[in-house]
């Protein structure tokens, strides 16, 4: 009966070392891997260094999608170079026009509320193939162009 109790009582406190029961040891349990913290039910994440929601028409119109990095990202299928107004949620973000973040166009933040709204009023409407970090352009090999 003590040993039960005993065997209880270490198991509520969450020692799974070995105990010894009857004269018997019980090998000690495996521990599970690490699961990702949880808030309200959800793994956390850290939060996007940038994001934004691109739209194919001026003042937020038409089909949009959601982009969000570390990174370079191109603009999904059918927004190629057809691109004409932006929403950014967080951080910063650089415009490119061509795919893999070559040929920078002009940056965003989440305060450039009235730039956003027209891409043709900063000479960049339907010519973005790619999102980005803010920060200095990629580097030219010497000689290249």
């Amino acid at each position: 009966m003590v040993n039960l109790f005993l065997l209880t009582a270490l198991t509520l406190v969450g020692l799974t070392s070995l105990v010894q029961v009857s004269g018997q040891q019980q090998p000690q349990q495996p521990q599970q891997p690490q699961q990702p913290r949880r808030r309200f039910g959800l793994p956390t994440q850290a939060p996007p260094v940038w994001a934004v929601t691109i739209y194919k028409d001026k003042l937020g119109g038409g089909d949009n999608a959601n982009l969000a990095g570390p990174g370079c990202r191109p603009v999904p299928d059918g927004f190629n170079d057809k691109m004409s107004s932006l929403h950014v949620t967080a951080g910063c973000v650089q415009l490119f026009k061509d795919i893999d973040c070559q040929k920078p166009l002009g940056t965003f933040t989440v305060n450039d509320i009235m730039r956003n709204d027209n891409l043709q009023d900063s000479g960049y409407n339907d010519e973005v193939s790619s999102v980005g970090d803010c920060g200095p352009p990629p580097t030219q090999p010497p000689g290249g162009k």
